[in-house]
């Protein structure tokens, strides 16, 4: 068990952020923050509609709209 901590902690040190599957209920999509030199930053990932070559990303990430 106490290796199975330690591995964790680790994992744990080198986090940058989290996302929650959400779905409006025509798009589904993730929310959640990235850490960037301390700071958290709140996103939302989309998949990319727009896709049409290889080359072209599968998500775009967005600052949120504020409330």
């Amino acid at each position: 068990m106490r290796v199975k901590k330690e591995i964790m902690s680790k994992w744990t040190e080198k986090q940058k952020g989290a996302l929650w599957k959400k779905n409006n209920g025509k798009v589904r999509y993730l929310s959640g923050y990235v850490e960037i030199e301390g700071v958290q930053h709140k996103v939302v990932i989309f998949p990319n509609k727009y896709k049409k070559e290889a080359k072209h990303p599968e998500f775009i990430i967005y600052s949120p709209f504020e409330k």
